[in-house]
């Protein structure tokens, strides 16, 4: 594993706020525009699509003066009221990011590699920012952005982030048995297209939540990051995720049997499909549904059942059938005849 890290626009905006740079918007437009072309910002910019740079410097500027900021946007008054945040805590960002540039990313590759088939080979890129809202994605095929505030300011919740790095890295690293078995796996066209990317979603969120991401370990640093309210919210998130499974099951298997008999136009496609990737205050359901298929192969079948489903993904549903008894009633029943592109 190669892992390159870039934390420009995190060590800059770090240094507006230490040098008082924030207080005159001159000063600081001048020391934002230098970040404003980097590769970080625009990964930043354009993972969220709805605002450009400097509406953000916009919101920056205003959080760290603790000016008034209103919008009819309420990610925008989030992203505000996140951001504003930075100002309090400026002593921990100032740690955090000294932490980053100590810490040696390379120990990850152990743990990683026992979780991914052999031979799994992943060069990575780990860009820094301070976007307020977002913790950690993948943002194309070898790239993370990850919030520097949720990095911890205590070395002692460093195992803590690495979960949260090693969730992230297994999505890459699966991703690329993944395009193997299927290179187009992402450009769905119809129905069936829909409804294997909802698996391998599935398949991909439930093996690095149950491997990385157990119960509601996050939550300390959420709580640093985010507030008590977003920490909260997601404990609370994460608390159901047994108690409902039969009733996502079942909502699993209705609308897999949907896409696979689907009719209509792509829109009204991606609407039985966005429920399972997206949610509020609750954990997504690709995340919930997958932990409990991924935890029952794992602990009846074992490891090497799991791993095989990253190289075979056509087998996942019938391997998690397998660990199941005969007559369990989370087990899932729908035609996979002409599904799979192998």
């Amino acid at each position: 594993m190669n892992v390159k890290t870039n934390y420009e626009v995190a060590e800059k905006i770090v240094s507006i706020i230490r040098n008082d740079k924030y207080q005159n918007w001159i000063e600081f437009e001048a020391e934002m525009n230098k970040i404003e072309n980097s590769e970080a910002t625009k990964l930043m910019i354009d993972f969220y699509g709805s605002f450009d740079f400097s509406l953000y410097k916009e919101i920056l500027y205003k959080a760290l003066n603790k000016s008034s900021f209103e919008s009819d946007d309420d990610f925008l008054n989030m992203l505000y009221s996140l951001l504003s945040r930075i100002i309090d805590e400026k002593d921990n960002l100032i740690k955090k990011l000294e932490s980053i540039k100590r810490y040696d990313f390379t120990v990850l590759e152990r743990k990683l590699k026992e979780k991914l088939p052999d031979d799994t080979d992943l060069d990575i890129e780990i860009y820094f920012v301070l976007d307020g809202i977002n913790a950690g994605s993948i943002v194309g095929k070898n790239k993370m952005m990850l919030n520097a505030l949720v990095w911890p300011s205590s070395e002692e919740n460093i195992n803590i982030v690495e979960g949260l790095l090693l969730h992230e890295y297994h999505h890459l690293g699966l991703l690329k048995w993944i395009r193997k078995y299927d290179e187009s796996f992402d450009k769905y066209t119809d129905g069936k297209g829909m409804a294997r990317y909802l698996i391998f979603s599935i398949l991909s969120e439930g093996s690095a939540t149950y491997f990385f991401n157990e119960g509601d370990d996050l939550y300390p640093l959420i709580l640093e990051s985010h507030g008590v309210d977003m920490a909260n919210q997601y404990k609370e998130s994460t608390s159901n995720r047994a108690g409902n499974i039969k009733t996502n099951i079942d909502i699993l298997e209705k609308d897999l049997q949907s896409l696979i008999n689907f009719d209509g136009d792509i829109e009204e496609m991606g609407e039985i499909a966005d429920k399972y990737f997206f949610a509020n205050q609750t954990e997504p359901l690709d995340k919930a549904i997958g932990h409990h298929m991924c935890s029952n192969i794992i602990e009846k079948l074992g490891l090497d059942a799991m791993i095989n489903c990253f190289v075979k993904p056509d087998k996942f549903i019938e391997t998690y059938n397998k660990s199941l008894q005969d007559k369990d009633p989370c087990k899932i029943s729908i035609d996979l005849d002409n599904l799979w592109v192998k």
